[in-house]
């Protein structure tokens, strides 16, 4: 199995041993809805030593070999982490700042790769249906800040002991369909 798989649902198992509940989404066509200005307003802020002119290379470049959009090259790491890492890490803050803000969630702990994202969390078991509307909220709300749609198909919330259900079904899709399970160290 893929080192980094195994590595993902590990910790995405291991959130059985301190949180109650968790909330399970998915970003709809990431790649492909993926805001280029934005990007590029990211890597500015990421790389500040970089020349104006660099910059709008490089831009120029992905675009000419995305039509315009973000290109998708299987298994092209850099091209990866600038998708997720470069441009999620405003998505991942908007989120943590509404998680904290609300009184109502204990603690709580994301876990992110792409654009499958697990928000295991502690709340009063008489506040759970209200943190799970919360939360839904914020997802929504930051998704729609960052030019993104949620996949309310793949949406679920329920308790972590339910998680290993969620956990083998992306291996056995990975080891047995070939497909693509896209989660990182986090």
């Amino acid at each position: 199995m893929h080192h980094h798989i195994k590595k993902f649902s590990l910790a995405t198992l291991g959130l059985q041993k301190s949180y109650r509940y968790y909330f399970k989404t998915d970003i709809a066509s990431f790649y492909s809805m993926l805001n280029m200005g934005m990007l590029f307003n990211e890597i500015k802020i990421s790389c500040k030593n970089e020349s104006a002119r660099s910059l709008m290379f490089y831009r120029n470049f992905l675009e000419y070999f995305g039509n315009g959009r973000f290109p998708v090259v299987s298994d092209n790491i850099g091209l990866s982490y600038i998708a997720t890492v470069i441009y999620l890490r405003k998505f991942d803050e908007m989120l943590k700042e509404n998680i904290e803000d609300d009184s109502l969630i204990f603690d709580y702990q994301i876990l992110r790769y792409v654009d499958d994202l697990y928000i295991a969390f502690n709340c009063d078991q008489s506040n759970y249906n209200k943190v799970s509307k919360h939360l839904k909220r914020y997802l929504q709300e930051v998704a729609s800040k960052m030019n993104l749609k949620l996949n309310f198909q793949k949406q679920k919330v329920t308790e972590t002991k339910n998680i290993s259900d969620d956990v083998y079904a992306n291996v056995y899709d990975y080891m047995v369909n070939d497909e693509d399970i896209r989660y990182s160290d986090r």
